[in-house]
């Protein structure tokens, strides 16, 4: 499971790459259109709003497996016992899963009203930017799951490890 998911991230970070690439592309055509040729794409704004769209919820999503959000561990830094580091797992697996689930499921509420925008200066359906954030969700929360599961398993090896020290 864990090399289907390393694949998987990979194939996100190549999309957040190229995705990187589009915003640049598309924002560097907009200046030099605008202020060398005198004229402004009116594509140009939403194609680069809609990739950093999606950029932005993809990589929380790879942040989320890596361990690259922004956490703060007051708690574990005044007491080191195993059950308070147990507590601090479990809570903060549970308040990220719920808190993505959440996302994803009024994300998805929230396609029905987008379906029924379209912008302006490509034409293209709202829903092309608004899915972004259920897909953004649901990868989080796979990832968190998977981060959850692999934390609670190290905290048990280094508990059985400990136990072992203490009888040696």
């Amino acid at each position: 499971m864990r090399r289907i998911l390393d694949v998987f991230e990979q194939s996100i970070l190549r999309i957040c790459a190229f995705l990187m690439l589009v915003i640049a592309i598309v924002v560097l055509w907009q200046v030099i259109s605008r202020y060398i040729a005198g004229t402004s794409a009116t594509w140009a704004p939403e194609v680069a709003a809609i990739a950093f769209i999606w950029l932005s919820m993809l990589a929380i999503a790879v942040g989320m497996r890596g361990h690259k959000h922004l956490r703060i561990d007051i708690v574990g830094s005044i007491n080191k016992s195993r059950w308070l580091a147990l507590v601090q797992i479990t809570v903060a697996g549970i308040v990220v899963i719920s808190s993505l689930g959440a996302l994803a499921y009024y994300g998805t509420q929230g396609l029905q009203i987008a379906l029924s925008r379209t912008l302006p200066g490509t034409g293209l359906s709202f829903a092309v930017a608004a899915f972004a954030v259920p897909v953004g969700a649901a990868i989080g929360m796979i990832f968190a799951v998977e981060t959850f599961i692999r934390d609670l398993k190290r905290r048990e090896m280094a508990t059985n490890e400990a136990d072992e020290a203490a009888l040696i």
